[in-house]
């Protein structure tokens, strides 16, 4: 993808895996039945959480 992008003219910057340029992240999921997934960015020190 990144080869077909630059191709196209676009300035492509790969990062490493986990790398904290691209910042961090967490999620909340309620499922059909109601049940609640978490998840967050392994990089960061923070959590999720619901009731």
């Amino acid at each position: 993808m990144a080869k077909e992008l630059y191709a196209l003219g676009y300035e492509i910057e790969m990062l490493d895996a986990f790398d904290e340029t691209v910042g961090h992240a967490g999620c909340i999921i309620r499922d059909p039945s109601g049940t609640l997934h978490d998840g967050w960015d392994p990089r960061s020190d923070g959590a999720v959480s619901a009731f």
